[in-house]
């Protein structure tokens, strides 16, 4: 991985004519200037990948960040600890959304989340890990994979509170039962995978490819997950309003019915809040394929969190120490509406990091995320390149040839 190289990529003449391109209006621009505004925003998606992975390197070496990488890091990173149910308590304090919609976690929710955590990243109930408590909207706004998008459960989530408040209006918490319901809703839909060109079931090779890649060749078929989520709350509400359904409706609804009861029997629930899981791949390219924690309790509140493990190919290199991504959590109430959420306050934090980088030669070009990776750029390029020596590579050698992680408690 080079900060370096993928900062050379974004060239004055590259620079000059994005910014041609963005100073007209989306349908104004051709085909080849859409395209070549893509390809230079992904390449400063990489570049902000770079930054990412080698401030978290840093961390696990127990080594301080300099220049750029410094100022990167005072804007990512919001607080640093080990895994405990402290440190998740200060990412919950950090937290805007659930400080605006009022929601909160008792110490029993944190350490259920914990040790939901440990589990899922494979980290031993005593192993100490360090933990960098990430800003989601710092860069790629990663809190939108709490809503819609690439998290399934997620999206299913979302696209149930808006079937219960289309359909019970007036419902303000759950009950036992009717939380093991809402929570199956992540599982209602069918998501037996098929090859879209062939028509034919994905095989296991084509199954991890597509959890791998999400290539869009893959996908499901019948209904969409919105249509079956909403089907399933408005039969309900049919049969509640001793309204008689057709007989396919019928059969139908007690399939989903089966489904249902089968998944809430194995629900975790544990003094009043569910709790399960999932994985998705994020848009920001530091962390790749994440690991997702929800909760989520009968008064409705509903919480996410998205955790990642930094490492090279599923290996910690010999010497460093084990590091966990942990972005401050997304959430919002089941029952409330959803409104515009309230403006964000300018960061002081981006303000810094702006001016840091002017001082480093590069000037400012906006504080929207693309503009201030630009920036970033801009300033990569005009820090003098370090001595390198053999022995800085010791570590990584030793990793590839060896191919062992650091020993972990399991």
């Amino acid at each position: 991985m080079s900060v370096r190289r993928e900062a050379s990529r974004i060239t004055p003449e590259r620079r000059s004519k994005a910014e041609a391109i963005r100073s007209k209006k989306p349908q104004d621009r051709t085909k080849e200037e859409t395209e070549f505004l893509g390809n230079f925003n992904k390449d400063l998606s990489f570049l902000e990948g770079q930054l990412d992975q080698t401030q978290l390197l840093k961390t696990g070496r127990g080594e301080q960040t300099q220049g750029v990488i410094k100022s990167f890091e005072n804007v990512q990173a919001l607080g640093k600890g080990p895994l405990s149910p402290e440190t998740l308590s200060k990412a919950v304090s950090l937290s805007d959304p659930l400080i605006k919609r009022n929601i909160s976690l008792d110490k029993n929710n944190l350490a259920v989340i914990e040790e939901r955590i440990r589990k899922a990243q494979g980290i031993g109930p005593n192993e100490q890990i360090e933990v960098v408590i990430r800003n989601p909207t710092a860069f790629s706004d990663i809190s939108k994979e709490s809503l819609r998008g690439p998290s399934k459960e997620a999206t299913r989530v979302f696209h149930a509170r808006n079937s219960l408040q289309k359909y019970f209006p007036e419902k303000k918490d759950f009950s036992d039962q009717e939380l093991r319901e809402a929570v199956a809703m992540t599982k209602l839909p069918d998501d037996k995978l098929y090859n879209l060109s062939t028509g034919k079931e994905a095989n296991r090779y084509e199954q991890y490819l597509h959890k791998l890649l999400q290539p869009k060749k893959y996908g499901t078929k019948g209904r969409s997950s919105k249509e079956t989520i909403d089907m399933y709350y408005k039969y309900k509400k049919m049969e509640q309003d001793g309204v008689k359904l057709r007989k396919p409706q019928q059969e139908i609804y007690d399939g989903m019915k089966a489904r249902i009861q089968q998944v809430s029997e194995t629900t975790d629930v544990r003094d009043g809040t569910a709790y399960f899981q999932g994985s998705h791949l994020s848009s920001a390219k530091g962390l790749g394929g994440v690991n997702d924690q929800y909760m989520m309790n009968k008064k409705g509140d509903f919480v996410h969190f998205i955790n990642d493990e930094n490492d090279l190919f599923g290996q910690t290199v010999p010497g460093d120490s084990r590091v966990l991504s942990i972005a401050s959590p997304n959430g919002y109430n089941m029952f409330a509406t959803a409104g515009r959420a309230p403006a964000s306050k300018p960061s002081s934090s981006k303000e810094t990091f702006q001016r840091e980088l002017q001082e480093m030669g590069a000037e400012p070009v906006s504080a929207l995320p693309k503009g201030m990776l630009e920036q970033a750029a801009v300033g990569v390029q005009k820090q003098p390149i370090p001595n390198v020596r053999p022995s800085d590579f010791r570590n990584v050698a030793a990793s590839g040839s060896l191919a062992v992680g650091a020993s972990r408690e399991r």
